[in-house]
């Protein structure tokens, strides 16, 4: 492929939406396949590093995957391909009863984990900035701390 039929297909929105929808596929099935990786490695032996990653993909498998999973059914419910639909809805049915285990106070400590693990300081919980503004969302944080207090003396 020369360089002027490159740009034929860089420059085409119709290709740019398909390969990022594949691409998008491609990359969803990967971090399932580390997620069940992991899982069963951490049954075989505990692991620190191991669990913090299953935390990280657990917790982006539960939000962002479970949303991307969503609206990407909207998108392919317009094609002719049951396969991939069921696939897509049974993936969002089970992503929904994980998440659904997880009680709200779990849930906050299930990120505040996944934050631990990608973030070397937890600026996002503090109230009181750097710069020395208080944070609009206090409440909030304040809860969220609560909860995590009471989830770390369980």
């Amino acid at each position: 492929m020369d360089d002027k039929e490159l740009k034929k297909y860089i420059n085409d929105p119709m290709w740019q939406i398909k390969s990022k929808i594949v691409i998008q596929q491609q990359q969803f099935e990967m971090w399932l396949k580390k997620l069940f990786y992991l899982n069963d490695a951490l049954h075989k032996e505990y692991d620190l590093f191991y669990q913090e990653l299953f935390i990280v993909i657990l917790f982006q498998t539960i939000t962002e995957g479970y949303s991307y999973l969503v609206n990407n059914l909207n998108t392919i419910s317009k094609t002719k391909n049951k396969y991939w639909i069921d696939w897509h809805k049974r993936l969002i049915a089970s992503i929904g009863e994980i998440k659904s285990k997880f009680s709200s106070n779990e849930f906050a400590y299930l990120e505040y984990r996944r934050h631990n693990a990608c973030h070397i300081f937890q600026n996002g919980y503090e109230i009181i900035q750097d710069n020395g503004t208080i944070k609009k969302k206090e409440e909030l944080l304040i809860n969220q701390a609560l909860n995590i207090q009471k989830i770390c003396k369980n």
